[in-house]
């Protein structure tokens, strides 16, 4: 009474919990890109 499980494959899914998540490139690109200190955009602003 042996029987052959094939390969699992789960589908892709979005795992909202706490801990390591899979994350969008959109974000990592966002967190890639340098901050603007706000004194200095205040500063440029008042130009």
């Amino acid at each position: 009474m042996t029987q052959n499980i094939g390969e699992l494959n789960p589908p892709v899914r979005l795992m909202l919990t706490p801990g390591p998540s899979s994350v969008d490139p959109r974000v990592y690109r966002a967190m890639a890109t340098p901050l603007v200190h706000w004194k200095r955009a205040t500063k440029e602003l008042s130009r």
